[in-house]
């Protein structure tokens, strides 16, 4: 295979792990915001913050075995953790808001 096309599908594999596990970020923080307390939004942080880096370091640890080019995967997967954290924050933020307004109204 032509090493541009390898170093793509590498970016791309990171891309889509690093989706994913912002994906499943979003619905643990969903769940723990849920409760309405500090503790759960701090063990919503926490949370996330250890999933990302069992994410990263599981790619590091496994690149001997990986067969796509390290530095693009773990580069598209630090990607995929941002660009879908962002997202998922922003859509939960607006939920929140929703949430509040909701609350507001009914007083």
């Amino acid at each position: 295979m032509d090493h541009t096309v390898w170093i793509a599908a590498g970016a791309l594999a990171g891309l889509v792990l690093g989706l994913l596990v912002a994906f499943i970020n979003g619905r643990i923080s969903l769940r723990l915001l849920e409760k309405g307390n500090v503790n759960a939004a701090m063990l919503s942080i926490a949370a996330r913050m250890g999933l990302d880096l069992v994410t990263l370091v599981g790619i590091y640890l496994l690149r001997k075995v990986n067969p796509l080019p390290f530095e693009p995967t773990i580069i598209g997967a630090a990607m995929g953790l941002s660009l879908g954290g962002i997202y998922f924050a922003m859509r939960l933020s607006r939920k929140l808001k929703e949430q509040g307004a909701q609350k507001d109204e009914s007083k």
